[in-house]
């Protein structure tokens, strides 16, 4: 927000509107449900039931296996995926459907 940094100017803060509230909270949130997952995670792997155990145990040993690169891999294929803004919106199936 100060401005300055990589050469770029200063921004009131008016001019933000919500964007840094949005921002943080949905830094927040993310991080929230991956704590909550991972305490339940953590606790279905000392549970004593072996349906709930094994589960929890196939799901993060899945998780650690995977490499980074794939996961990044992955995420950029979905990414291009994604239609860019400028497409013609009247040409796509959901327009065609609703003729």
């Amino acid at each position: 927000m100060w401005g300055g940094v990589f050469g770029l100017p200063y921004v009131e803060n008016e001019r933000w509107g919500g964007l840094i509230l949005t921002l943080l909270l949905a830094t927040l949130r993310h991080g929230a449900s991956r704590f909550r997952s991972s305490i339940l995670l953590a606790l279905g792997r000392r549970s004593e039931l072996p349906v709930m155990r094994a589960l929890c145990v196939a799901y993060i040993e899945l998780i650690r296996g995977v490499p980074l690169i794939s996961v990044l891999f992955m995420a950029l294929g979905d990414a291009a995926a994604v239609p860019a803004g400028g497409r013609d919106r009247s040409t796509s199936c959901c327009a065609r459907r609703s003729r």
